[in-house]
């Protein structure tokens, strides 16, 4: 498992957001990526872009029900959709999160592989860092490549 550590400043998430109880995620979220899916069309304009165009980035943003980007207790909230430009205003159905900037490990995986690397992360990785987790975990997805990665944040900056 390679786990690379990253700097991420502040970034903004457009997206769809549901809320469920932290067990049944893939019950509750996949629905939230299908609508997200349907209806990009409506932000498509709103999503950032790197200098040719492509997306920069599909996050599957999460946060505790509180909206502190804290680690999920029971239950917490996740928001399915686009890395956004810093103006936008989201439209009618749409909800924008300001991600804080923080530092992360950062590790990819499948969606066979996500609950095997997400404890593994958290039970040893972490821990063999002197780290714990200073947030909700995030994913990231990059247009048409295979995968996602996970990003564990280990400590807020300024």
């Amino acid at each position: 498992m390679q786990v690379e550590q990253v700097s991420l400043p502040s970034f903004f998430v457009l997206g769809q957001m549901g809320r469920g109880p932290a067990g049944e995620g893939p019950r509750w979220i996949a629905p939230l990526w299908e609508r997200a899916n349907n209806r990009f069309d409506e932000i498509a304009h709103l999503a950032a872009r790197d200098e040719q165009g492509n997306l920069t980035g599909l996050w599957g943003a999460m946060s505790d029900v509180e909206g502190n980007f804290l680690p999920w207790r029971g239950e917490g909230l996740y928001l399915a959709g686009c890395q956004a430009k810093a103006d936008t205003l989201p439209p009618e159905g749409w909800t924008l999160w300001h991600i804080p900037a923080q530092r992360y490990l950062v590790v990819a995986c499948t969606q066979q592989s996500y609950g095997e690397v997400f404890t593994a992360m958290l039970k040893e990785e972490l821990p063999s860092r002197g780290r714990t987790l200073a947030g909700a975990v995030h994913e990231r997805f990059h247009p048409g490549r295979e995968g996602l990665e996970l990003w564990f944040p280990i400590e807020r900056e300024e």
